[in-house]
C-alpha cells in the first residue's frame, strides 16, 4: 500500500511540475509580447550584373508604396545603401508623392489614411558597371481593415530602363516587378514575391529578401535566455 501511494505522489509530483512549467512560459510569454505590431525588418540584395551589357541603360532602381484601401498608415524606410561596381548618379529624377529622402542616407515611403496617392514612389539612376546593390527595409506593415477582403498596401521594387516612358524592365511579375511585397500585416518573409527579368535585353536580374542578421541573432539569444529563465523558475516554485 506504502508502494502504491509513494508512487502516486512521484506521479502527481510530475504532473505538477509539468503544469508550472506550462503556466510559467505562457505567463512569460504574454509578458514579453509586443504592445503594439513590431516593425518587419529585412535585407534586400539586388544582382544587377546581367544589365551591365544591356541596349536600354543607364537604369535606374525604383520604389514604389502602392496604396490600398486606404484606412491605415504605412511606411517604408530604405537605408544602408551599398552599391558594387557602380554608383548612384546622385540626383533623384522621380520622387512623387509621400516619398522623400535620398540613396545618400535614407528614402522614405509614407501612405496616409485618408490620403489618395497612387504615386508614392522614388527612383535613381545607377551607373552601367553595377553589378549589386543591397539595402535595408524597414516597415511598418499595417494591415488595411474595412470589408471582408480589403486591399493591402504595397511595396514594390523594380528597375527602370533609360527611355521617355521609363518603363520598366520586363519581368517574370505582370506588372514588371523584381520584388513584390504585400504589407499584409504577417510580419515575415513568407508574404515576399521575387522575380527575375526576361526582358527585351535578354539579360536576367534578380533580388534576394533575406531577415536582417541583427533581428535574429536578437530573436535566438531571447529565446536561449527564456528558456533558461523558465527552467530555474520551474525547479523553484514546483520543487
Amino acid at each position: 500500500m506504502k508502494t502504491k501511494r509513494t508512487s502516486t505522489m512521484k506521479s502527481n509530483q510530475r504532473f505538477l511540475r509539468a503544469f508550472c512549467a506550462i503556466a510559467l512560459s505562457t505567463a512569460i510569454l504574454l509578458a514579453f509580447a509586443p504592445a503594439g505590431r513590431a516593425n518587419l525588418t529585412y535585407e534586400v540584395y539586388m544582382n544587377v550584373a546581367p544589365l551591365t551589357t544591356g541596349a536600354n541603360g543607364p537604369y535606374s532602381l525604383d520604389f514604389q508604396l502602392a496604396q490600398g484601401a486606404d484606412n491605415q498608415n504605412n511606411t517604408v524606410t530604405i537605408s544602408n545603401f551599398n552599391i558594387t561596381g557602380g554608383s548612384f548618379s546622385g540626383t533623384s529624377f522621380v520622387s512623387a508623392g509621400g516619398a522623400s529622402g535620398s540613396v545618400a542616407s535614407s528614402v522614405v515611403l509614407s501612405s496616409t489614411a485618408g490620403v489618395a496617392n497612387d504615386d508614392i514612389e522614388f527612383a535613381e539612376y545607377f551607373t552601367i558597371p553595377t553589378t549589386k546593390i543591397t539595402f535595408q527595409v524597414n516597415e511598418t506593415n499595417n494591415q488595411e481593415t474595412g470589408g471582408t477582403s480589403p486591399a493591402a498596401d504595397q511595396f514594390n521594387i523594380a528597375v527602370l530602363e533609360n527611355d521617355a516612358d521609363l518603363d520598366p524592365i520586363e519581368t517574370s511579375d505582370p506588372f514588371d516587378a523584381l520584388f513584390i511585397d504585400p504589407m499584409t500585416g504577417s510580419q515575415n518573409q513568407n508574404q515576399f514575391q521575387e522575380y527575375t527579368s526576361n526582358g527585351e535585353d535578354g539579360n536576367p536580374a534578380g533580388v534576394t529578401a533575406v531577415p536582417e542578421p541583427g533581428s535574429m541573432a536578437m530573436f535566438s539569444i531571447g529565446g536561449l535566455v527564456l528558456a533558461i529563465w523558465i527552467r530555474r523558475k520551474t525547479s523553484r516554485i514546483c520543487a
